[in-house]
């Protein structure tokens, strides 16, 4: 029988960062009360560390029955009913990565001066170790109900609102390949369509 089946437990080995700033989590999902080890790289562990220590690249899944735990509490987190404690963000996926944002539905953030980041989406909740890792969703608003355009990057933002348009743009080009082949593909905002001919 191994040790976290005996206690129960799910044992997380982390590593120190490289100047020692904080502890690296690589972990995608906690099911069980955690028991954090940090490994030294002389194999030594260590134990004696802060939750504000830890950092995760991406949110760190969790349920509502554990989030509590992590900070030595008692109780459920209610996402219907969030304490003043409590910041919480909608975790949202881009391209291969998820990210907690600041976004038009999101409740306001709390005055506490170590608040317990949560994200949530329709399925899951999740742990967020550090604020750096939250972003500010930002959506396109020049012409409401065609541009459905959102990003997280503010410089994507300001580029896109200088040629947004509510027309399609037709981008046309003709590439030659093998054997006298072409194709012209013909671009529609924000599908492409190519037609090949022989």
């Amino acid at each position: 029988m191994k040790i976290e089946q005996f206690f129960n437990r799910q044992i997380i080995i982390s590593n120190r960062s490289r100047d020692n700033d904080y502890v690296v989590l690589n972990i995608k999902e906690i099911l069980k009360t955690p028991i954090f080890l940090v490994k030294t790289k002389h194999g030594a562990y260590l134990w004696s560390y802060k939750l504000t220590d830890f950092r995760a690249q991406k949110p760190i899944k969790i349920s509502t029955d554990l989030i509590y735990g992590l900070y030595g509490m008692d109780g459920t987190l209610d996402l219907n009913d969030i304490p003043e404690f409590v910041n919480l963000y909608e975790v949202i996926k881009v391209k291969n990565s998820i990210i907690p944002c600041i976004t038009g539905d999101t409740p306001g953030e709390s005055n506490e001066p170590n608040p317990i980041l949560v994200g949530y989406d329709e399925t899951s909740t999740f742990w967020v170790t550090h604020r750096d890792m939250i972003k500010t969703m930002y959506y396109c608003d020049k012409y409401p109900g065609k541009c459905a355009y959102q990003t997280v990057d503010s410089s994507n933002m300001r580029k896109h609102l200088e040629c947004c348009t509510d027309k399609p743009i037709l981008n046309c080009r003709q590439v030659n390949i093998l054997y006298g082949q072409y194709y012209m593909a013909r671009k529609y905002d924000p599908y492409y369509m190519t037609h090949i001919k022989f």
